[in-house]
């Protein structure tokens, strides 16, 4: 992982996630990169906080996997009931879980669903 200086600078102001294609090695795709592609900024940035700063970090190329195990599906299918039980509330009933979440840095639908997961 490396930390990046920008000495030219960027035509924008923030850089995160993949930026172009990374660097690679012949006439196939490997990893969306090209024979003769040759971009020095190319490849997955991140942003971190540091000490009174912004820390931009350029990343090792990765490609995400979705496994879809069991226990993965079981989740996402109570996150999915979780959603559409919030859906069917009542706007009286939004209305107490968004007072409820007023000192807890977070809008009622999030503690909604907070809820409803640690309960199912």
């Amino acid at each position: 992982m490396a930390i990046v200086n920008f000495k030219d600078g960027l035509n924008s102001f923030r850089v995160s996630k993949r930026f172009s294609k990374p660097n690679g090695y012949g006439n196939n795709i490997y990893g969306y990169s090209f024979y003769g592609f040759s971009n020095v900024y190319a490849g997955i940035y991140q942003q971190r906080h540091g000490t009174n700063r912004k820390i931009t970090v350029k990343e090792k190329f990765y490609s995400p996997t979705n496994p879809q195990t069991i226990p993965q599906q079981a989740n996402r299918d109570v996150f999915s009931d979780a959603i559409s039980g919030w859906q069917g509330l009542t706007s009286e009933q939004k209305l107490g879980y968004n007072k409820r979440a007023v000192g807890r840095h977070m809008s009622g639908y999030n503690l909604y669903i907070r809820e409803y997961m640690l309960t199912h």
